[in-house]
């Protein structure tokens, strides 16, 4: 699944004020910057609600993909059959048989369209959910901890290892289930 719109929404920095920094500030001491960075390709790979997610999708998907096989393999099976029948039938029967024929590929064009668009508007669901849950995690995340600034490793050129935050998102996220949303 393509996380694009996820990854670009959560490319955001969220600037968030340093608790304390206030004080120090108007006594003239600068308040330290702490700075955090996280990847919500992995947050969402390792957190169980991220894998719940994906599973629910990955079963729609596939209950999709069973549908439109099936009605595909109907209409490859009158296809084959009107092959078969050709030479031997009235130009009455043959018509017929086309029409029906052309029937079942237009149901099956809109089985495929109504298909895509059912999995595409759970996985725009799903993402916009996640995003909104990693949101409020990060939110107090920095909040509690006392972050300046936290921003998605994938709109920093550059980060060490050191201000890697990921793995205390996925831990929280994991602590949370209660809030987890609920997929289609």
């Amino acid at each position: 699944m393509k996380r694009t719109n996820m990854r670009g929404a959560l490319a955001l920095a969220l600037m968030l004020p340093a608790w304390g920094g206030l004080g120090a500030a108007e006594a003239g001491v600068p308040a330290p910057i702490k700075v955090g960075v996280f990847d919500p390709s992995r947050v969402f790979e390792q957190s169980e609600v991220g894998k719940k997610m994906r599973a629910d999708i990955d079963a729609l998907t596939q209950k999709k993909r069973s549908e439109v096989q099936s009605k595909e393999d109907e209409v490859k099976g009158l296809q084959d059959k009107l092959k078969q029948e050709e030479a031997s039938l009235s130009d009455e029967k043959r018509g017929e048989r086309e029409r029906i024929l052309q029937q079942k590929g237009l149901e099956l064009k809109r089985l495929r369209d109504d298909a895509t668009r059912e999995v595409q508007a759970q996985v725009n669901d799903v993402e916009e959910k996640f995003q909104k849950q990693v949101i409020t995690i990060i939110e107090k995340l920095g909040r509690e901890e006392g972050y300046t600034l936290i921003l998605d490793r994938n709109s920093v050129a550059y980060s060490s290892s050191l201000v890697d935050i990921t793995e205390q998102i996925v831990t929280r996220l994991n602590a949370a289930p209660a809030s987890a949303p609920k997929p289609k």
